[in-house]
C-alpha cells in the first residue's frame, strides 16, 4: 500500500505541457548581432543604388558561405598543404572532407567528364548532372573503403 500524495492526472498533464508544446519564441530566427538588418545590409551594399555595380545579385545566382574547420577534431592527419577546394569546371568547385588522395582523384575524374560533356554537347554541364555523375561513380565503389 502506497502512502502519500498522488497528483491528479490533470495536474500531471499541466506540469508536462512545456515538454510537448513548442515555445513560440524558439521558432523564430535570431537577428544578426550589432543590430544589422540583413535586408538593409544587402540592399545598401549590393542593391540597385549601391556603388558595387559589378557585385549585383542576378537571377539564378547561387551564393555560398563556408566556415572552415579542421577535417579531424584534433588535427591528426590534417594536412595544411592540401587544397580543400578543388576546381571541377569554370563554374563548379568541390570541397573535400576525407582522404585527400581519394577526393583529389575522383574530383579529377569528374572534372574530365564535365570537360568531355561540354566538348560533345557544346553546352555547359549542369551542377545537378555533374553531381549525379559523381554520385553514380562513387556508388559503384561503395564497399571498397573510399574516404570521399
Amino acid at each position: 500500500m502506497l502512502i502519500g500524495n498522488v497528483p491528479d492526472e490533470e495536474q500531471d498533464i499541466i506540469g508536462c505541457q512545456d515538454l510537448v508544446e513548442p515555445v513560440p519564441s524558439t521558432l523564430t530566427f535570431k537577428v544578426p548581432p550589432l543590430g544589422i538588418d540583413p535586408k538593409d545590409f544587402v540592399e545598401k551594399h549590393f542593391g540597385k543604388n549601391s556603388d558595387a555595380k559589378n557585385l549585383q545579385f542576378r537571377k539564378g545566382t547561387t551564393t555560398l558561405a563556408f566556415i572552415y574547420e579542421p577535417e579531424t577534431p584534433n588535427d591528426q592527419g590534417a594536412s595544411k598543404d592540401v587544397m580543400k577546394i578543388l576546381d571541377v569546371g569554370d563554374r563548379m568547385v568541390a570541397t573535400m572532407a576525407g582522404g585527400a588522395a581519394d577526393c583529389q582523384f575522383w574530383t579529377r575524374i569528374v572534372a574530365k567528364y564535365c570537360a568531355l560533356f561540354e566538348l560533345r554537347e557544346k553546352s555547359e554541364i549542369t551542377v545537378a548532372a555533374a553531381s549525379k555523375y559523381f554520385s553514380n561513380v562513387l556508388y559503384t565503389y561503395r564497399n571498397s573503403g573510399l574516404m570521399v
